[in-house]
């Protein structure tokens, strides 16, 4: 995966706003040393499960507080099931809150519960299968955030994570499905210097301490893993065919259409085939919109091979978009075709005064050394701009070469 790639991965799953983490000495110290065989953040990411974390600490006489605060508008949550499950291992528990499924996608929900003077390093795997072997595959992508506090080892590090996986895998499909799902946490073990901040979980960064003025990076002494393994068993909604459904829209010299859609509670799917203009692949910018106020949806493609250049693309559409019993058309809305290009100095200079122009102040982190923009932040927004829509917007522009036009698709729900 090249590093075009992964910028736009972390361009599509952005979702929040990180505080500046200066990681570079913790970086290049480990690099140094020889380290054993561990996934990569990106291939966690894509490869086991879209995973969200939420940490918060609690007092040091013990009192946990937890608060989910995150909450995929896409899973209807009155389908969720309550699982409230766990399992402790050398003080660290796991516990499955709730779990969703329908035939296109399952959901689990969990938190992880420990003492701030043990590091579980990362989400080393998440895995689910059927209780006969069936792996389902992760989907979605994803990533993962940190919080951390002062040098109280007896304070409670409370994370709320969830999980994606891809029920297609599974045919037939049958009413309620028993599963196995295993969670493998990577311990860390180290020495921080007094006042070392709190680790980040889940590839997140560290959070914020008080470390003494030139004071050494975290010494890693020891790596293990913890392994906890749950089985439960969940009603699965069906997905339903639009069929037959063929829609074709033309503008710019552009014609679009879709077929094959196939819908749940969760996510819609369809078959996009566009005329690829010259210059290159272009991607379509997919917005979905299924009737709920205030929410749009945003729909994911895999990057098309070079060789499409030229002629029609047709690419699978994932759409994790709520579908409501109220729910009687969805609209597939795309403003443009556009291709992702790398960040430079020169174009980040040129992209803070475009969205300056418009009343955006938006900083990005280049880092001189590394040759690489680490990220970005949404300092302020225009007056009268909602926060989330213009964060959207900032996302779906930024680094971008825009082909123009706008074609829109009224699929009707049975």
């Amino acid at each position: 995966m090249d590093k075009q790639t992964i910028q736009q991965h972390l361009y599509d799953i952005a979702q929040e706003e990180i505080s500046d983490v200066n990681l570079l000495p913790i970086i290049k110290q480990q690099l140094q040393k020889p380290q054993p065989a561990r996934p990569s953040f990106v291939m966690m990411a894509t490869r086991f499960a879209a995973v969200f974390v939420i940490f918060v600490l609690a007092s040091a006489a013990g009192i946990a507080f937890y608060q989910q605060t995150y909450s995929d508008p896409s899973v209807p949550q009155d389908r969720v099931i309550a699982l409230d499950m766990a399992e402790t291992v050398d003080d660290v528990t796991v516990r499955l809150d709730t779990a969703y499924a329908d035939a296109h996608r399952a959901n689990i929900n969990l938190i992880i519960e420990r003492p701030q003077s043990v590091d579980y390093g990362s989400v080393a795997n998440m895995q689910l299968m059927t209780a006969d072997g069936t792996v389902i595959p992760s989907a979605f992508g994803g990533g993962g955030g940190g919080g951390g506090g002062n040098a109280d080892g007896d304070a409670l590090i409370i994370g709320s994570m969830t999980a994606n996986f891809d029920m297609t895998a599974i045919n037939p499909m049958p009413e309620t499905l028993d599963l196995v799902f295993i969670v493998t946490l990577g311990q860390q073990t180290f020495a921080p210097p007094q006042g070392q901040g709190g680790s980040g979980g889940g590839g997140g960064g560290g959070g914020g301490g008080n470390a003494p003025e030139g004071s050494t990076p975290p010494v890693v002494t020891e790596i293990n893993d913890r392994s906890y393994r749950f089985e439960f068993g969940l009603p699965v909604i069906p997905a339903v065919a639009v069929e037959p459904l063929s829609d074709t829209v033309s503008n710019n010299d552009v014609t679009m259409s879709i077929s094959d859609v196939r819908y749940t509670p969760s996510v819609t799917k369809f078959t996009l085939c566009y005329d690829n203009p010259d210059g290159g692949v272009w991607l379509p910018q997919i917005n979905i919109e299924t009737g709920i106020e205030g929410a749009t949806f945003t729909g994911s493609i895999a990057q098309p091979p070079a060789d499409d250049a030229s002629g029609e693309i047709c690419v699978p559409v994932d759409a994790l978009a709520a579908i409501t019993a109220d729910t009687n058309a969805v609209t597939v809305r795309i403003p443009n075709l556009y291709q992702q290009l790398e960040p430079t100095p020169e174009l980040i200079e040129e992209e803070t005064a475009f969205f300056a122009e418009q009343g955006y102040d938006v900083r990005f982190d280049w880092n001189e050394e590394m040759g690489f923009m680490m990220g970005f932040m949404v300092e302020s927004y225009p007056e009268g701009v909602d926060r989330d829509e213009g964060y959207r917007y900032v996302t779906s522009t930024m680094f971008r070469e825009q082909y123009e036009g706008e074609w829109v698709f009224d699929i009707p729900l049975e």
